[in-house]
């Protein structure tokens, strides 16, 4: 197809003669590439409106087809080349700010345009006699995307605690030089009031919750007496305070609670106060983030880089730490200055400017890094660095090259543009919000290497393979590496399904459950690989997908790889820590480990990273599953325990319960461990760190330990979940009601934001599901405009449920 037929395509649907056949191909070629070459000359607004048209038709289309139970030139595209893409929308929501005030209005209106409202292609023009084109499924995620920002922000800010922000430690020692007689700290955690001698913590919009939590943190650092906690303030009293700390600055969007708003809102009434800090600069360069390469195993993964990374809406803190395997971005240019504000002056609530960005050495970018530098008076106080994605790669560049950038800003947040479609390698339209520990995952060496010795020593000279939830496809192309004879690989998500069939055109992908895959006994496989690990063992299914696979797929005698697996765990005594700023945040610990144990939950926490913690009893094996032995015997090997806990004799406090994985990939003798998901503290000599993190759930927290120093747990699984169950623990600790109802409220918005898909997708009104799906980016884009938070607790999790 060339751009031309493209652009005639979205025409006649646009005048309603489109073709479906011709509409459905345009969709398809559009995602691999081979068309881009040529469209990318046409201009955003043009590639958006045509992409719309296009889309719109093919939904429209396919509620025809099922109305009348008829197939279509549709029926084949997967859904979620029907999704909407990311298209400049930071800018197309401020703009629409800027003329109309009312944010549901906004969030129908923003994908409204001329070309589309008279042919019944605007869903929200469409159906405005229906509902006024404000549809109640639009009320209701804006509804849940407001409750499911007031309880993330919990978790936001004890993650702020547990990565030991080093912002707090500069904070407050210019607080404690100051000596200001009366301060008023903003945000965050409201722990620089502790260095001052009368302060007023306050946290705007806060819920009764996270303010006793602050109240109780000062009451634990001795400040009680002298700090008082609030979520809002009079203007009379703001003239009383003669400094005050921004302490709601991120090391992720930086302006992601709204800082500068509220700040904006409150200096003329504080214009003598002393602001700390006074002065804030951002940076830019640009810089290339993407895995291009699987880790270990020099497997190409340049269309998988193509693919991913781009549907990334609020920049996210770059870690600069050896640990693990997260992908360090790489400086491709000088940076240069886009942003300067002077705190303790006035500053415009709209900034913007263009930049033009060289390359310092050839090759691709995809993203920019962000530099912020906020000073105190004595200088330089804190420094980090972000990540913004673009939305697609670009060509290989010449160094010297630039790259052109347009850069916003509002008192919310920071964003960036790239006027020239031209300079992108593939369609920017991103669609699929891919999570990064995906990326991490490709990128562990360990993980890759060990599953490449496993597979060779399995299939040696050959053999028929198949992976189980391929996802890219990397197992599967390191067994046709491996000289497999025929591979097959499977998975569930389309758009992984799609990528790992370009990655592998010599095997057969399934995209699909793996359960409903079977074969004839003549062509069951030689080997079965499954890397259906997360950091407990089991979350991903591996047991009854392998357990499928032995009955279905492998012939007698054939392998299994893992070939065994071991889950082992210990009780912790589990603790925020001090580093850094030397303050007890006990207080914020519930909502660091709100996942109870004894329901089957459990959070991945890195025990070698942000926290301290301490085993109190010897480490225990919980379940040994042999992969190659018979159904029954795994069964078997799954059933209830009771396991003791031995516990130390300096144990004094148990508020979790952590576990892992031990997994043997047939390298060595049955039962030895080649790859695991264990803290350094108990990881077997022979194994190296991995991208995995562990597995931990709350308990109790139980103290006061008498008689004999055990806890005997009573430990069930289904071969997906592990629920624990205490038997002779003491009394827990009485759990805060708000505690125990934060925990209700995030799991219920978690579950109506699924069901709110489920709904729309189950009753087949794709159109209506595209604008719920529309309205969710829009709320990504400029989240502090409709009343969230910009951070990734709550950003992240509006786009799981909708756009994995």
């Amino acid at each position: 197809m060339t751009a031309s037929t493209f652009l005639a395509a979205a025409d006649a649907c646009a005048k309603g003669c489109g073709d479906a056949k011709q509409v459905a191909e345009a969709l398809s070629e559009l995602e691999s590439g081979s068309l881009w070459h040529e469209l990318c000359h046409v201009g955003w607004e043009r590639l958006r409106v045509a992409e719309s048209q296009l889309r719109s038709f093919a939904i429209d289309e396919l509620a025809k087809a099922c109305c009348g139970k008829a197939t279509s030139a549709f029926s084949e595209l997967s859904n979620d080349l029907l999704r909407p893409p990311w298209v400049q929308l930071p800018s197309r929501v401020e703009d629409a700010f800027r003329t109309q005030p009312d944010e549901l209005e906004v969030l129908c209106t923003v994908d409204c345009h001329p070309d589309m409202d008279d042919t019944g292609l605007c869903w929200h023009c469409w159906h405005k006699e229906e509902c006024n084109g404000r549809p109640a499924e639009i009320q209701d995620l804006l509804y849940l995307a407001r409750r499911l920002s007031g309880s993330a922000s919990m978790s936001h800010r004890v993650r702020l605690a547990e990565e030991r922000w080093s912002y707090f430690q500069q904070l407050g020692d210019a607080v404690a030089k100051l000596a200001p007689r009366k301060l008023l700290v903003i945000g965050g955690l409201g722990v620089s009031a502790v260095h001052a001698a009368q302060a007023v913590v306050l946290l705007p919009n806060a819920s009764e919750a996270m303010q006793q939590v602050v109240r109780q943190v000062m009451r634990d650092n001795g400040a009680f007496e002298r700090v008082t906690v609030v979520s809002h303030l009079d203007p009379i009293d703001l003239e009383s305070f003669d400094a005050c700390a921004l302490e709601g600055f991120e090391p992720d969007g930086l302006l992601a609670t709204g800082i500068l708003e509220i700040w904006q809102q409150l200096r003329p009434q504080m214009n003598k106060a002393k602001v700390l800090p006074e002065h804030l600069r951002v940076s830019v360069a640009l810089a290339s983030s993407r895995l291009t390469e699987a880790a270990g195993v020099q497997v190409d993964l340049e269309l998988f880089a193509d693919a991913y990374g781009g549907l990334a809406p609020i920049p996210l803190a770059v870690s600069r730490s050896d640990r693990g395997t997260p992908l360090v971005p790489q400086q491709k240019s000088a940076k240069k200055n886009c942003l300067d504000l002077r705190l303790d002056e006035p500053w415009s609530t709209q900034t913007s400017g263009a930049l033009s960005l060289a390359l310092a050495s050839a090759g691709s970018v995809d993203s920019l890094l962000l530099s912020w530098e906020l000073f105190f008076e004595s200088g330089k106080g804190w420094s980090g660095e972000s990540l913004q994605a673009l939305p697609a790669r670009s060509h290989n560049l010449a160094a010297g090259d630039s790259v052109d950038l347009r850069w916003s800003c509002n008192s919310q947040r920071l964003w960036f543009e790239v006027p020239k479609l031209s300079l992108f390698t593939t369609a920017p339209l991103p669609r699929v919000f891919l999570l990064d520990w995906y990326a991490e995952m490709l990128n562990d060496a360990s993980r890759n290497i060990a599953f490449a010795r496993g597979i060779h020593q399995a299939i040696g000279k050959g053999g028929r393979v198949v992976d189980l939830g391929c996802g890219c496809g990397l197992l599967a192309r390191l067994a046709l590496r491996q000289n497999a004879t025929e591979a097959l690989a499977v998975e569930i998500a389309p758009h992984l399904a799609r990528l790992a069939q370009r990655l592998l055109p010599e095997a057969k992908v399934i995209c699909g459950d793996i359960r409903a895959v079977m074969v004839d006994e003549d062509q069951r496989f030689d080997l079965v690989v499954a890397e259906l690990l997360d950091a407990g063992g089991l979350g991903e299914k591996i047991v009854p997908f392998l357990r499928h696979a032995k009955s279905r797929l492998l012939r007698p005698g054939g392998r299994c790889l893992p070939r065994s697996l071991r889950l082992r765990a210990a009780l912790l005594d589990l603790r925020l820590s001090r580093e850094g700023h030397g303050l007890d945040l006990s207080a914020w610990e519930p909502f660091w480990v709100p996942a109870r144990a004894s329901s089957g939950e459990w959070l991945g926490i890195d025990l070698d990273a942000g926290a301290d913690w301490q085993p109190v009893s010897d480490v225990v094996d919980l379940f040994n599953l042999n992969f190659e032995a018979s159904q029954g015997e795994l069964i078997e090997a799954l059933q209830e325990q009771e396991i003791d806990f031995k516990l130390f004799p300096d144990a004094r406090r148990c508020n979790a319960v952590a576990w892992w994985f031990e997994a043997d990939l047939g390298i060595g003798e049955l039962g030895s461990c080649d790859l695991t998901s264990a803290p350094s503290r108990f990881r077997p000599a022979s194994c190296e760190p991995t991208h995995w993190v562990q597995a931990v759930a709350g308990l109790g927290p139980f103290d006061h330990f008498t008689g004999e120093r055990h806890l005997l747990m009573r430990v069930r699984t289904d071969g997906v979940q592990i629920t624990w169950t205490p038997l002779n623990a003491p009394v827990p600790q009485e759990d805060h009601s708000f505690v125990a109802a934060w925990r209700q409220e995030t799991a219920e918005v978690d579950q109506q934001l699924r069901d709110l898909e489920r709904h729309l997708t189950t009753g087949g009104d794709l159109a209506r599901l595209a604008a719920v799906k529309s309205a969710a980016l829009m709320l990504a884009a400029q989240p502090n405009r409709f009343g969230l938070e910009a951070t990734p607790e709550v950003v992240t999790r509006l786009l799981k449920a909708l756009f994995v």
